[in-house]
Parts: C-alpha cells; structure tokens; sequence
C-alpha cells in the first residue's frame, strides 16, 4: 500500500454502516445542486466588508 488511510473501518459492519452513511451524504449532496451551488458568499454583503475593519 504506497499510502495508508487516516483512519480505517474494522469489521464488517462498522464497513457496511459507513458505506451507508456515504451513501446517505451523496444522496443529500445531490439532492438540491441548484440550491446548493448557488450558496455562494458575496463579501460585499457582510456588514464588516464597508467598516475598514482590516482581517
């Protein structure tokens, strides 16, 4: 193995409980794309962006 994980699921059901837990995270990342790519942050907008306030 030229990388081992960070971490690692030992037996098989901590496996087939994470698979799920994946499956359920892409299935709600996908739900909304629309919703969830237009999310964006628009600095000008934050009330400290016209303060001088320096970060």
């Amino acid at each position: 193995m030229p990388e081992p994980p960070l971490w690692f699921a030992a037996g098989a059901d901590s496996v087939a409980g994470i698979v799920q837990k994946g499956q359920q995270l892409v299935e709600q990342a996908q739900a909304f794309p629309e919703l969830s790519t237009t999310l964006d942050l628009d600095a000008r907008h934050l009330p400290l962006a016209n303060s001088g306030y320096e970060h």
